[in-house]
């Protein structure tokens, strides 16, 4: 029951706090949980519809989505990808594969370190 789910969730942020992560709420996804479910079909959905925004507007060969909530995996992946393929409006771009970073959470930090090398090198 929905009241089931948000006793879960809410004994979830008294445990962890400042330390709930997305893979916190992932794992209580994962078990069952209607509300965390919720929470990432409707993030999902939300990031699908500026995705496809991206997409009409640039016309990519793929969109890489990174950081800590792609941590969820499917949960998020699924209604953003729904979200592209009935939103984009070119017929051929409507099949872009939606992925995630292959650098997991730290493609970012990994990213500027790079950047920070090559710059101290003049590379």
């Amino acid at each position: 029951s929905t009241d089931a789910g948000a006793s879960e969730l809410q004994d979830l942020l008294v445990t962890r706090g400042d330390d709930l992560n997305t893979r916190d709420l992932a794992v209580l996804a994962g078990s069952g949980n209607p509300l965390a479910a919720a929470i990432f079909a409707e993030a999902g959905m939300r990031l699908g519809q500026a995705v496809a925004g991206v997409v009409n507007i640039l016309d990519p060969d793929r969109v890489i989505l990174g950081g800590g909530v792609m941590q969820a995996g499917d949960l998020i992946l699924l209604p953003c990808r729904d979200q592209v393929r009935q939103r984009v409006l070119a017929e051929a771009s409507q099949q872009v594969p939606v992925v995630t970073a292959e650098l997991g959470p730290h493609a970012a930090a990994i990213g500027a370190a790079c950047l920070a090398m090559e710059a101290g090198t003049g590379g």
